[in-house]
């Protein structure tokens, strides 16, 4: 399996390069991993960040697509408290240092320029942290979904004080100790993130059995779903910062998607981005929800 470690970071990255397609939604499926192919020297890279509370197999529609893989090298890494990749407990771990860990992984691959697909506030806030940090090196970013740069009043305290409790009742020793979450509480992931308003019935079950895998049962540890709340607390990225970034940028907009990333959001990004070359632009993909990549999976192609 491709495992990718970096001690430095106390990070073990799982991640896939030119992995072989897979059906759709393979997510929701048990049986082996993806494996990762070399890369084409002669083909530009192109790198995903998945959505929060999912992993790689998300963009799995994204890799398996023949346009892209005749284009790019396709790379994508379960990010630092997603899918496979684990990484040592913390007191704190932000976006800015999730990326500052993707850069590493990406240096370990000998990955030197890419182009990024972010989804998802937390795909996005970490590819616009590697843009930052590595202007020459990143080519050009799609941001899917961005949300608003700081989360809107009071979800993340809700999320905080009211549901991350009743998350981590069977955790650290408490309750049946087994770590698993009520599906109730699943449930409130699933329609952050989707609302009602959804074109592919296998999708909300998908979403509910890979988090519940991977923060649920067996695991007893509230360290990772705490983090993953604790990023609904980031902090705006400094507008100096947003305008060091300079590669074309393109961001799209679900336009079902009226609570998690609105449009609003995404004309709030699009407008920071006054340094994109021609300009950040911003195109909207009718009828879409939050998780626009896995329910249109021809978007990004």
């Amino acid at each position: 399996m491709p495992y990718l470690d970096l001690p430095q970071h106390g990070v073990r990255y799982f991640y896939t390069v030119n992995g072989p397609p897979l059906p759709p939604l393979t997510i929701n499926k048990e049986g082996p991993e993806p494996v990762s192919g070399p890369l084409d020297p002669n083909l530009p890279n192109l790198v995903f960040i998945h959505i929060s509370c999912s992993r790689l197999c998300a963009m799995s529609s994204q890799w398996s697509d023949q346009r892209l893989r005749k284009a790019f090298n396709l790379i994508v890494f379960d990010q630092v408290l997603h899918g496979r990749t684990t990484a040592r407990e913390r007191e704190t771990f932000t976006l800015e240092d999730s990326a500052v860990c993707q850069l590493a992984g990406l240096d370990k691959l000998g990955i030197k320029k890419f182009s990024l697909v972010g989804a998802g506030f937390h795909g996005v806030n970490i590819s616009a942290w590697l843009a930052i940090k590595a202007p020459e090196r990143v080519q050009a970013m799609v941001l899917v979904a961005p949300g608003h740069f700081e989360e809107r009043p009071g979800v993340a305290e809700e999320l905080h004080s009211q549901w991350l409790p009743r998350v981590c009742k069977n955790k650290n020793g408490n309750g049946d100790g087994s770590g698993t979450i009520d599906e109730a509480e699943v449930e409130v992931i699933t329609d952050f993130f989707f609302g009602k308003v959804y074109r592919d019935p296998e999708v909300r079950p998908v979403t509910r059995a890979v988090f519940q895998r991977r923060y649920g049962t067996g695991h007893t540890s509230p360290h990772d779903i705490t983090h993953i709340v604790h990023f609904f607390f980031r902090k705006r990225i400094s507008p100096n910062d947003l305008a060091s970034i300079t590669c074309p940028v393109l961001i799209l907009h679900g336009g079902d998607d009226h609570v998690v990333s609105p449009k609003d959001a995404a004309e709030e990004w699009r407008d920071a981005l006054t340094s994109a070359k021609g300009g950040a632009k911003l195109h909207v993909v009718t009828g879409a929800p939050h998780k626009l990549l896995l329910v249109d999976a021809s978007v990004a192609k």
